[in-house]
């Protein structure tokens, strides 16, 4: 297919760092490929991480979302790379490029879709009610403008419905996955030699950012609780991030 009769799509992403929002949106486009699709990614980060949007098929347009909430430059910038890439569907990923892209979708002959990669309001710094309530306006309101609403659990998807933040109709659930070929399988016995663990413990394992919403002090309480009782168990977590001292 030429490349002016594809499909063009924008994804617009607040930041390329490591996470399960940019894995989510990584599979999406090496999935989109071959399938009539040209798609693009707005955003900014580090080198590394472009390059692997480049590697999923994806052609890097630089946009810079996360200097502020309230400036209206980024709406201005993006509604500008919307119509200049001739775009027929707008990708959403996160509150803030929702937000950011409202204009373009109401001045532009394009359709949207937001995926809701986080519940905004239950972020750390969104705990007054007054924060949370600004919150909730800014995700009701990007729910009513945009087209379509992915919400990446079934949970995240029945409170946009109860909350009324998100008409039902707009409203599709696309669970998160892992690609088992991404995965190698190994011996239990040695991967727990290779990282260090006693062989013959109960592990309670995670792999996330080290950050407040991720809730992983919860999961260290409950195994505190369990080796109250007697069971021989242990915590094991991957990952990086501003609690790692604590969570140590």
């Amino acid at each position: 297919m030429a490349a002016d009769e594809m499909i063009r799509v924008v994804h617009v992403i607040n930041q390329a760092i490591e996470g399960g929002g940019l894995e989510h949106v990584l599979a999406l486009m090496r999935e989109m490929r071959g399938l009539g699709f040209r798609f693009f990614a707005a955003t900014s980060g580090p080198q590394y991480m472009l390059d692997r949007i480049e590697q999923a098929g994806a052609e890097v347009v630089p946009l810079k979302l996360m200097s502020s909430r309230v400036s209206p430059v980024p709406s201005v910038r993006l509604a500008k790379l919307v119509k200049r890439l001739g775009a027929d569907i707008l990708h959403l990923h996160g509150t803030r490029a929702a937000f950011f892209g409202i204009p373009a979708r109401r001045m532009l002959d394009v359709k949207s879709i937001y995926t809701v990669h986080i519940l905004s309001y239950r972020k750390i710094g969104a705990n007054d009610r007054l924060t949370s309530a600004l919150y909730i306006w800014a995700e009701r309101f990007c729910c009513r403008v945009h087209d379509r609403v992915i919400a990446i659990s079934r949970s995240y998807a029945d409170e946009l419905s109860k909350r009324r933040i998100c008409p039902e109709h707009k409203l599709i659930t696309i669970p998160n996955g892992v690609s088992h070929e991404r995965l190698q399988r190994a011996d239990r016995l040695e991967a727990r030699r290779a990282l260090g663990l006693e062989p013959n413990r109960l592990w309670a394992g995670a792999a996330a950012r080290l950050v407040p919403q991720k809730g992983l002090e919860y999961l260290i309480d409950a195994a505190r609780l369990l080796k109250a009782r007697g069971l021989n168990i242990g915590v094991a977590i991957a990952g990086s991030g501003e609690l790692k001292g604590k969570l140590e």
